[in-house]
Order: C-alpha cells, then sequence, then structure tokens
C-alpha cells in the first residue's frame, strides 16, 4: 500500500552518497548509485528499511535513482514520495499471456501426453542485460514456472515458450509465472474431466498416484471443503500447485449473481506442504493474503492502456479487495520430513484456477480471460450488462 519513496543525500563534491530506502535488493540500490553518478561502489552507502509492501515492486529502484538526481540537481538532501497516481501509472506490469494447451489421451482415457504453450513478452529480457538472456538461451523460467506440471504423472510432456516484443514496462508478478499458468493448466484438467464424464477430484487423485504429498493434500482440501456434498445456489473448484518445490491444494466455492454477472466468493480451503513447516503461523497468513491478494485480482484489478497510456490512476478506478470481499478462509499446513520450501507467493496462484474451476462448474462456460470482471462474466455467458 506504500507508495514508492527513497531519501537521497550527495556531498558536497559528489564523490559519494547516502540513501535511505526500503528495498528488495541494497546490492542493486549500491551498483545503480554508483553507476549513475561515476563512484565506486564503495562511496554509496544504503540504509535499508522495512517496506511497506510490494510484492517484486520494489526490487526496481528507479525511485532511489530519481532521489539522486534531484539531491544532485538541489544541492541538498531530498526526499522523494511518489504520489498514488504515480505509482501506478508509472508502473511495471506483468506480463499479458496468451495459452495453447493440448493433450492425447489413450483408449482408457488417460492422459498420456501434454503440451503447453505459453505466448508473452519476456520479463527477463526486460529486466536483464541482454547477455543474461544470451546465457539461459532464451528460456524465460520466470514467465515458464509451474508450466511442466510437476506433481501429475504423464508420461510425454512438453512446455514452451514464444517470446513476444511489444515494449510493455515488465516485472514479475507474486507468483510469477504460475500465477498465469496455474489457471490455464488446472482450468484444461477440468475441461478433461468434463469430457470423459470424470470428477475433478478423481482426475488428479489418478494423475498424483504416484506423488503421495501430492495426493495427500488433494484429500486434504477435498475433507476440508466437503468436496462431495451437494450445494444449492454455489459450487466448488479445485487446483493443485507446484512451485519450487513446495505443494499446495485449494478449492474455492462461489456464487453467482447472474444479472450482474458479480461472482462471490464465500469459502476457500487450502494445504500446504512445503516440507518441514518452521514456523505454521507465519505459513497460514501467508497462504491466506495470498489468497486474498489473488482474488482480487481475479475478479477486478485491471490495467488498461490506450494510445501507451495507462487509465487507471487510484483506487476509484482501480480496485483492490475490500473488507466485506473476503471469503472465509481455512488453511491447513501439512509438515513433511522434506527440506523446508517457500510459502511467500504460493497463495496467489490458487485463486484464478480454483475460482475458475468454480464458475465452470457453476455455469458450464469458461471465462477465458482475466480479470473476470462482471462485463466479461455476461459476455460469456451470452448475456449483456444492463
Amino acid at each position: 500500500m506504500e507508495p514508492l519513496n527513497a531519501t537521497a543525500a550527495l556531498s558536497s563534491d559528489g564523490g559519494s552518497a547516502e540513501v535511505w530506502c526500503g528495498v528488495q535488493g541494497p546490492s542493486a540500490v549500491i551498483n545503480g548509485v554508483a553507476q549513475l553518478l561515476g563512484i565506486s561502489p564503495d562511496k554509496v552507502t544504503c540504509h535499508q528499511h522495512y517496506l511497506g509492501g510490494a510484492y517484486g515492486r520494489r526490487s526496481q529502484i528507479e525511485v532511489v535513482l530519481s532521489a539522486v538526481l534531484l539531491s544532485k540537481a538541489a544541492g541538498r538532501p531530498v526526499k522523494l514520495i511518489w504520489q498514488r497516481e504515480d505509482d501506478l501509472k508509472g508502473g511495471r506490469f506483468r506480463p499479458a499471456t496468451s495459452h495453447y494447451l493440448e493433450a492425447g489421451l489413450d483408449a482408457q482415457n488417460r492422459i498420456v501426453s501434454w503440451h503447453h504453450r505459453v505466448i508473452a513478452e519476456s520479463v527477463i529480457a526486460y529486466t536483464s542485460p541482454p547477455a543474461r538472456l544470451e546465457q539461459i538461451g532464451g528460456k524465460d523460467h520466470i514467465l515458464m514456472k509451474g508450466s511442466p506440471v510437476a506433481p501429475y504423472d504423464i508420461p510425454n510432456k512438453r512446455a514452451e515458450f514464444v517470446r513476444q516484443q511489444k515494449g510493455v514496462r515488465l516485472s514479475p508478478w507474486r507468483g510469477v509465472g504460475v500465477g498465469h499458468n496455474l489457471p490455464a493448466i488446472e482450468g484444461f484438467l477440468d475441461e478433461i474431466a468434463r469430457e470423459i464424464g470424470k470428477d475433478p477430484l478423481d482426475l488428479r487423485l489418478e494423475l498424483t498416484d504416484k506423488s503421495p504429498r501430492a495426493r495427500r493434500l488433494l484429500e486434504t482440501v477435498a475433507q476440508m471443503s466437503d468436496w462431495d456434498r451437494k450445494r444449492e445456489g454455489t459450487a466448488l473448484g479445485i487446483a493443485l500447485e507446484e512451485k519450487d518445490e513446495t505443494l499446495v491444494a485449494g478449492v474455492a466455492e462461489i456464487s453467482l449473481d447472474r444479472l450482474s454477472g458479480q461472482i462471490k466468493v464465500h469459502h476457500f480451503w487450502a494445504a500446504i506442504d512445503c516440507g518441514i513447516c518452521v514456523q505454521p503461523f507465519n505459513t497460514m497468513t501467508q497462504i491466506e493474503g495470498g489468497v486474498i491478494y489473488g482474488i482480487g485480482h481475479v475478479l477486478r484489478e485491471e490495467i488498461t492502456h490506450i494510445d501507451g497510456r495507462v487509465q487507471q490512476s487510484n483506487f476509484s478506478d482501480y480496485q483492490v479487495m475490500r473488507m466485506e470481499d473476503i471469503p472465509s478462509i481455512e488453511v491447513k499446513v501439512v509438515s513433511t520430513d522434506n527440506k523446508p520450501t517457500g510459502v511467500g507467493e504460493d497463495g496467489v496462484p490458487l485463486a484464478g484456477a480454483t475460482i475458475g474451476n468454480a464458475f465452470y462448474a457453476l455455469t458450464g462456460v469458461r471465462v477465458r480471460e482475466l480479470p473476470m470482471t462482471p462485463s466479461r462474466v455476461l459476455s460469456a455467458l451470452g448475456a449483456t450488462r444492463t
């Protein structure tokens, strides 16, 4: 929630600098300021402060460099605070992605082949020196996270990336590639399940027969959500996620106002296996916060451009989640004797996958573009918003 800010002070001769800022990479600050001023890094002092919220945004340091330039021009220390309008219009955005998926089934309706193509602009190509993209052979791991569908036992898999070049300011989104890949993957699985007449949970249990950790999480969230109970006016959607060796499964329960196209998330259940869980309470709150953050992006948060200009300017036209929008959230930590892995981003991708599948279960149609705004929902249902 905190707008970007930094304070900078240069020595009278311009040979050294001090900066005060909350950033995710102090070394990048020191090296960036040194390069900007043409001095050695040992002449730059960075006073690191706590972040006021970031989710990757404070891995970029343009506000620090701007403060340094202003301090140099003013000949005195300068504290720079971006306005909310600066933050929204001058931000960096997650890449827009398009997905192509296909699967092959055998005579017993078992999935034996899987192909996922992701089309997007490269985050690494924008944020890193050209040599970095060449070094990794053009493979953008930020964009492709989650696409190999690691927990699922499918003998033949192919995940590939087609790079577009659009000139948009880019940065990783919280949850990185899993955030956009998981809704496509898990949505496709639900469509396969419907095509072959199988329950979405049962299909995933079959696919995780050789992955006991993943299977246990699916069984856990199914029990938490009372998966088999018939609902009146609501529906459930399930998803399984793997990110950096952490496994998490989720179920969302939603309803739909068919006149307005408004989706309401009533309940959300999640189970996480991050190996040996060092701090279970913090893990639960991370997942809760990620789910809330994710729901906002799935249902309403949207940036639009006209002639290259961002149209949103503040919370009046960039709608974030509010207290009355928050569902009941229940998280269970399943600690196992595996090495500890991360938990900071794993709630976010679940939102799009589970809500999308719940909508599909409720209506029989798929909204294939995020966010699932009322107008897009009504369009998918073949209606017009009044």
